[in-house]
């Protein structure tokens, strides 16, 4: 009894398994421009916007049907870092971006919902390694 209730009290403390970890999302924006998102181990992210060629580096937390992907970089200006949140409902193999919220003066904004076309929808990637 005493060797169950350790392999029982193990088994609560495992964190269970990120299912985005290690997989790439991609949305057509145009012929021949498609965005990508990358979920790496330590809840970390990559997105990368054609329209732009850009990569953005962020961090990503899971909420029931929901992930929010909390973004940062260059200002275009030069004058320091932008942040901003995206959230994405997440459906199977589908993520749909949903909200986008800027951080400014110490505060994120109210968040901007997006009205994205029923064809602007991440689909997982099904093979090949994460970028």
């Amino acid at each position: 009894m005493k060797y169950f209730a350790i392999v029982l009290l193990g088994m609560v403390w495992l964190p269970a398994r990120d299912p985005f970890t290690g997989t790439k999302w991609t949305a057509s924006v145009a012929k021949g421009c498609t965005d990508s998102l990358v979920f790496r181990s330590g809840h970390r992210a990559r997105s990368y916007s054609c329209e732009v060629d850009e990569w953005y580096d962020g961090i990503y937390v899971i909420s029931n049907d929901t992930i929010i992907v909390s973004w940062v970089s260059e200002s275009e200006d030069g004058g320091g870092k932008e942040r901003w949140r995206t959230r994405y409902f997440f459906s199977g193999n589908l993520l749909r971006p949903i909200s986008s919220q800027g951080y400014s003066h110490g505060k994120w904004e109210k968040p901007e919902l997006l009205n994205t076309s029923a064809d602007y929808v991440f689909k997982k990637e099904v093979s090949g390694p994460a970028r």
